[in-house]
């Protein structure tokens, strides 16, 4: 994992939390089906 890659995900996890996943910019969406997998201890759709 490169220091790029996590950029990247502090800032989908900041954007997470606004409610936000940066479709706006487009690059937000391949985000949707990647945080449960990535966090699922944070995902109450997981219990």
């Amino acid at each position: 994992m490169t220091g790029t890659d996590l950029a990247e995900m502090e800032a989908i996890l900041t954007a997470k939390s606004w409610g936000c996943l940066g479709l706006a910019d487009g690059e937000g969406i391949y985000v949707l089906p990647v945080l449960p997998v990535a966090w699922p201890s944070r995902s109450p759709s997981s219990a």
